[in-house]
C-alpha cells in the first residue's frame, strides 16, 4: 500500500512540474518580447524586398491592384478617325448536310421519337421542335419525318425492308 502511495506522489510531482513548464513555455510566452513593432515592420518590409525585388519591375510595383500607393496612368487618347480595313465577303451557300432517318419510335405517351443523323455528327433521338446541327423537327409521323433546313422543307421517309411482309 506504501509503494502505491509512493508512485501517485511521484506522478503527482512530475504532474506539478511538467504544468508548470507549460504554463511558464506557452500559456504565458510573448513573440514581440524584446521586438519594437518599428523593427518588426523594417524587417517585413526587407523581406518582402528580397523576395519580389529581382522579378517585379517598377512597372509591376507601381500598378499593384492591392497598393495604397498605386499610381494610375492618364486613359488613352483615341484616334479621331477609325482605321479603314477591306474585307472580302464570300456568299457562298452552304450546303445541305447529308440526313440519314436511321428510325422511329411510339412513345408511351402516344408521341414519336425520330432518330436522325446530320452529317458526320453521331445519331441524335429528336421530337417535333427540336433543333439540331441546323435542322429543325417540323413533323413525325410513323414512317416519314419532315425537317426545316434554312428555310427548305425535307422529307426523309423510312425504307421498307425485304425481310418484312407488307401487310
Amino acid at each position: 500500500m506504501i509503494r502505491q502511495w509512493t508512485i501517485v506522489a511521484a506522478l503527482g510531482v512530475v504532474l506539478a512540474l511538467l504544468s508548470g513548464n507549460f504554463i511558464r513555455e506557452v500559456v504565458l510566452y510573448d513573440p514581440m518580447d524584446g521586438i519594437s513593432r518599428g523593427e518588426l515592420a523594417k524587417e517585413q518590409e526587407a523581406a518582402a524586398e528580397d523576395s519580389h525585388g529581382k522579378a517585379w519591375g517598377p512597372d509591376i510595383k507601381n500598378r499593384n491592384l492591392f497598393s495604397q500607393y498605386r499610381k494610375t496612368s492618364p486613359p488613352r487618347q483615341e484616334p479621331n478617325q477609325p482605321e479603314q480595313v477591306a474585307r472580302t465577303v464570300d456568299n457562298k451557300p452552304v450546303p445541305m448536310p447529308p440526313l440519314i432517318l436511321n428510325g422511329i419510335i411510339i412513345n408511351p405517351d402516344g408521341s414519336f421519337t425520330a432518330y436522325i443523323k446530320v452529317g458526320d455528327n453521331p445519331v441524335v433521338g429528336t421530337r417535333i421542335g427540336d433543333k439540331m446541327y441546323g435542322v429543325s423537327v417540323r413533323s413525325i409521323q410513323e414512317r416519314q419525318v419532315e425537317l426545316d433546313w434554312q428555310g427548305n422543307l425535307v422529307t426523309l421517309r423510312m425504307k421498307s425492308s425485304p425481310l418484312i411482309k407488307k401487310r
